[in-house]
């Protein structure tokens, strides 16, 4: 799943499901027990899409790490 949201982020750098990839990635980084790798991306999320649901939501899961 990382490598295809990984790839959807490479085609479609301002694409509308940026935001929406890039937390996903973080979940599943979180799922891997990868939570470094994980908090990198939910901070990513965070400081470029501020005023997402995206946003929010990583904000609540980087709490939990």
């Amino acid at each position: 799943a990382i490598l295809n949201y990984q790839k959807y982020r490479e085609m479609n750098p301002k694409g509308k499901r940026y935001a929406d990839a890039t937390y996903k990635i973080g979940m599943s980084f979180q799922e891997l027990k990868l939570k470094d790798d994980a908090k990198a991306f939910y901070q990513e999320v965070i400081q470029k899409f501020p005023k997402s649901s995206e946003a929010k939501k990583a904000e609540v899961r980087l709490k939990k790490l």
